[in-house]
């Protein structure tokens, strides 16, 4: 918000699987936790397209449909 503006814009973030399963050991995820778990979202999901998501359980985990 600027001091020209009145409006917010609040943009929420789903927590990655490491930092869900993490919360539920009572601990929080780490730096290098966060950055291996993002590295590993790019490779499995982003480069790759539906088709090849859908035939690799992993990938499939990390979407949460597994």
């Amino acid at each position: 918000m600027s001091l020209e503006s009145s409006t917010l814009t609040v943009t929420p973030f789903n927590m990655l699987p490491i930092e869900r399963e993490r919360q539920l050991e009572g601990r929080t995820a780490t730096h290098e936790d966060i950055k291996k778990e993002q590295e590993e979202i790019h490779r499995k999901i982003v480069t790759r397209n539906s088709d090849e998501i859908e035939r690799d359980e992993a990938a499939m985990t990390l979407v949460g449909y597994l």
